[in-house]
């Protein structure tokens, strides 16, 4: 399995920016993407559509938008600042 669950204070600080941002959030756990599992991923939906995925490893805050490539940040804390969401329109840093 991939990746690592986040840290309470991170997920408390993904929530209140998808509150924020009008954002749902929901947390996968065991999440497979093609041939890969991860251990905690989690999706933010917009009117009932995915449009970004986010999960870490021991390094590496992962945001991938859909469509799109995946971004890299060095925490959770980074990647809520520069994320910009524009409402009905896919999220990118």
């Amino acid at each position: 399995m991939k990746g690592l669950a986040f840290d309470i204070a991170d997920l408390m600080a993904v929530r209140s920016w998808a509150d924020r941002n009008d954002i749902r959030l929901d947390i996968r756990l065991d999440h497979g993407v093609d041939d890969e599992e991860y251990e905690e991923v989690i999706a933010f939906s917009e009117a009932g559509a995915c449009f970004l995925l986010m999960w870490r490893d021991q390094d590496t805050v992962f945001a991938q938008p859909m469509p799109g490539r995946q971004i890299r940040f060095k925490s959770v804390s980074e990647a809520l600042r520069r994320l910009y969401i524009k409402p009905s329109e896919p999220a990118n840093s």
